[in-house]
């Protein structure tokens, strides 16, 4: 082509030259700024990525610590049960003993005896809870004073 002629002006020659003439032009760290821009751009898109998966694992030992937990209640709650009735059908059992003693012993004609023996299940009775609620609270202020 000669200098001469004329070249037609097309929308996309006058793209491309001018691009051309602007990219020679740009300065050199405006590349860099953008290439730098870009692996950044691609850094966190991969942090993105780990912290997503990061959150699916912290949801699922979540779930697994509640499953657990919840496992772990049933259980607790399911001993109580057994070890309250346990404990009621050793009080059936002795309170009905007490009482059929006591029967046999009026019925046999001594309820001298039998008036003697429900005294001293009384006294014992009362002298027990009252221990018991005596310990009860010593050992509660004691876990106060420990926990201060």
């Amino acid at each position: 082509m000669s200098n001469d002629e004329v070249v037609p002006s097309t929308p996309e020659r006058s793209l491309t030259s001018a691009s051309v003439e602007s990219a020679s032009s740009t300065p050199p760290w405006v590349g860099e700024f953008l290439e730098v821009q870009s692996r950044e751009i691609e850094l966190r898109s991969e942090q993105t990525k780990l912290d997503r998966v990061k959150e699916d694992h912290s949801f699922e030992y979540a779930k697994a610590s509640l499953d657990a937990q919840k496992n772990h209640l049933a259980e607790e709650r399911y001993h109580r049960t057994q070890r309250f009735m346990f404990a009621a059908k050793i009080a059936a059992f002795v309170i009905s003993a007490v009482l059929i003693f006591l029967a046999t012993v009026i019925l046999s004609g001594n309820g001298q005896i039998a008036l003697e023996l429900v005294k001293v299940l009384v006294y014992g009775g009362a002298g027990a809870a009252g221990g018991y609620g005596v310990a009860k609270s010593k050992k509660s202020e004691k876990e106060a004073s420990s926990g201060e």
